[in-house]
């Protein structure tokens, strides 16, 4: 398969976001993936740079509303996108923190 540009961009993303989380994608789960519209891939590169607007302390938090808006306002969306990108962030955020609470070791608790 032939990667335009953006979708090359995008499956660099992805792959990078994947090692972070210490998941090795091998090429051919890209490449098979199926395409993601110009449109939709402008949520998922945000959500990307979003996830660094979150509290990496003790507990998984979601990413602030309030970065999502500032996002939006910076990158001058206009009220339809800002809905859009609210909307999509939250779902992703949501679908992320829940595979990485199954991920996460279950405190284990001291006699007493």
């Amino acid at each position: 398969m032939s990667f335009t540009p953006a979708r090359k961009h995008l499956s660099d993303t992805v792959r990078k976001q994947a090692e972070l989380a210490g998941e090795i994608l091998p090429a051919e789960s890209i490449e098979e993936e199926p395409e993601l519209n110009e449109g939709l891939a402008l949520y998922l590169s945000a959500y990307y740079d979003l996830d660094t607007e979150r509290s990496h302390g003790l507990c998984l938090t979601p990413i602030p509303s309030s970065s999502i808006v500032q996002y939006a306002e910076t990158y001058d969306f206009d009220e339809e996108q800002t809905e859009n990108l609210v909307h999509y962030i939250k779902k992703m955020d949501a679908a992320n923190l829940e595979k990485l609470a199954k991920k996460k070791p279950k405190a284990k608790r001291g006699k007493n």
